[in-house]
């Protein structure tokens, strides 16, 4: 095996000729180097400890408490509840707090790391006891940025799947505009051909 001559010259290594790395000196020996591990490694796991936590809520739309989320193969299930005390009646605007009945909302919402997601949703029915109003029991509504009346799915993914269909429209057009172009073209190019060709 080749000898490995090692020596100092002028704040660098030098080994069998070259120069090594400036860091090895800053750190010293093996020792120095376990102690900055160790350090690096507290340093993280002290930054993990403190870093903010997500809460359940943030995965759902604005106004919803998580109650339970089950994984049924591909699809993640979140039973949600609303967080609202009261709801304003559709008929009178009048804030109803009495509540008559809860039933359950099965919506879809934006997938979670690669998985569909089903919001059910723990709705319910409020009595109105504004005297002149015509509707004594109503469902209970929602923010339009939310989640729209007898709607399937939430604000957030309808807004995203009227982008994207929007986006497929405008490719399609797109598409369409350029085969006229090319038929027109290729139209052209016959005409002057037929327009050159000798009369009888």
């Amino acid at each position: 095996m080749e000898a490995v001559a090692i020596r100092q010259r002028d704040g660098q290594i030098r080994c069998n000729g070259r120069f090594a790395c400036q860091s090895a000196l800053k750190f010293g020996s093996d020792s120095h180097l376990m102690k900055f591990g160790r350090r690096l490694a507290m340093v993280s796991s002290r930054n993990q400890r403190h870093a903010p936590k997500l809460a359940p809520s943030a995965f759902v739309p604005a106004g919803f408490h998580v109650e339970n989320a089950i994984h049924d193969g591909a699809v993640t299930i979140i039973t949600v509840r609303p967080t609202s005390k009261s709801s304003r009646c559709p008929t009178c605007t009048a804030d109803a707090e009495r509540i008559h009945s809860r039933y359950l909302r099965r919506l879809a919402d934006l997938p979670l790391t690669g998985r569909q997601v089903r919001l059910v949703v723990i709705a319910r029915r409020f009595r109105c006891d504004a005297a002149s109003c015509r509707c004594a029991i109503f469902t209970e509504r929602f923010s339009a940025n939310i989640l729209a009346p007898r709607a399937r799915r939430t604000a957030r993914l309808d807004c995203l799947v009227h982008h994207l269909s929007m986006a497929r429209a405008r490719d399609r057009q797109i598409r369409r505009r350029r085969h006229a172009d090319e038929s027109a073209e290729r139209c052209a190019v016959k005409s002057d051909d037929l327009r050159r060709m000798p009369r009888p």
